[in-house]
């Protein structure tokens, strides 16, 4: 099964969202992840020290989930 489709966002989409949202930082990677219900891009960001996984639905663009994790220097 393949998990790309025309109706989800693209990438140019979901880095505009994400920036947005996290208002600072450098996004660094992105990856398109599927589970049982739900397709969604997990959007790696880089910010003063910590690196933040902010999780975006594919279709609707919205925010399902952001985590922080500090970096050790």
């Amino acid at each position: 099964d393949t998990i790309l489709d025309r109706n989800l966002k693209d990438l140019s989409e979901i880095t505009k969202i994400v920036e947005k949202y996290i208002n600072k930082g450098q996004v660094a990677k992105w990856s398109l992840e599927k589970n049982e219900d739900r397709t969604y891009w997990v959007v790696m960001v880089k910010e003063m020290g910590r690196e933040r996984n902010v999780n975006v639905d594919a279709y609707t663009g919205n925010i399902l989930v952001d985590s922080v994790k500090q970096l050790v220097n």
